[in-house]
């Protein structure tokens, strides 16, 4: 938004000018490689830890989230407004000494659960030797169906030996597969010994597992607000989410820590949550940027960040 640029940042300076505060903002509508180079505003960002670059519209780095980059610029006071648009495991890096000591409040998502979505049921007996089947092997390989359904490989026949020291057992002397035609399987719907897949000639009591050849994961989303201490790092607290932020809003004020996620850049959309936090003794500086953080889901990008005033 080249246009919209220019009066936002016109507007800026004018209110700079006239209040005698600073207000620093980025909207990234450039390339750069290597560092972010020098901000809409005019302010020159810091490469603290890993490298952050702009795509064109984006910041975006290539660092590993593990690796926490971060990219910063000095405003005028510990105290600030900070808004930005978000990605899963990105946010706001906050109160920056150097690379060992910060702190950071990022848009965040971890797995609540999961259920298959594809996969094939195997056919067992409790008997079976520990390493007599593999399953995929040459004599039990299960054919690529494309129908939906799945195959269920079993065997037809057992033969029974004695070790001479544990007593009986049974191995398998013949495999066969079967498919049935449109099933459906999700967890906890398969009934062993249904129509369709009944494995026969069994001479023993039958069991079943499951194999999942793919799940499908559902997520829960949070604000995480995250401390950096001679480069310990720790979570201070989280705010569930109704779902995952696309920016958020934070405001520094003395030790008191506000962050409001909400559904749509800008600030706009539904308010999504606000972690509160009071931070007896950090280390407050004027240093304030963009991190990136590990997440479930995890993403790169940051845009339209700004700095203000209390």
């Amino acid at each position: 938004m080249p246009i919209l640029s220019s009066i936002a940042s016109i507007s800026a300076k004018a209110y700079g000018s006239m209040s005698g505060l600073k207000r620093i903002f980025d909207y990234f509508t450039r390339t750069t490689s290597g560092s972010l180079g020098t901000a809409t505003s005019g302010d020159v960002w810091e490469a603290t830890k890993g490298v952050w670059s702009a795509n064109g519209s984006q910041a975006t780095t290539a660092t590993s989230p593990s690796d926490y980059p971060i990219a910063a610029v000095n405003f005028t006071s510990p105290n600030a407004i900070i808004n930005l648009d978000v990605s899963n495991g990105s946010g706001s890096a906050f109160w920056i000494s150097d690379t060992q000591n910060w702190w950071a409040l990022a848009s965040t998502s971890s797995i609540s659960g999961s259920t298959c979505s594809s996969g094939y049921v195997n056919y067992t007996a409790p008997s079976f030797t520990a390493g007599a089947f593999t399953p995929g092997s040459s004599s039990y390989t299960a054919p690529n169906y494309t129908d939906p359904g799945y195959v269920s490989n079993y065997c037809v026949s057992y033969t029974g030996v004695s070790d001479g020291e544990f007593g009986y057992y049974e191995i398998c002397v013949q495999y066969a597969n079967q498919y049935a035609p449109g099933y459906t399987y999700i967890a906890g719907a398969f009934t062993p010994g249904s129509s369709g897949y009944t494995a026969p000639n069994y001479t023993g009591t039958e069991s079943y597992s499951f194999f999942c050849g793919a799940y499908a994961n559902t997520y829960s989303y949070s604000l995480t607000l995250i401390k950096s201490i001679a480069n310990t790092i720790t979570t201070v607290t989280t705010q569930a989410l109704s779902s995952a932020a696309a920016s958020i809003k934070l405001i520094l004020n003395g030790t008191s820590i506000s962050g409001t996620g909400y559904s749509s850049p800008g600030q706009t959309g539904t308010n999504l949550g606000t972690l509160t936090n009071t931070a007896t003794g950090a280390t407050r500086t004027s240093k304030h940027g963009i991190i990136l953080i590990p997440s479930a889901q995890q993403q790169t990008t940051v845009d339209n960040f700004s700095v203000d005033v209390i």
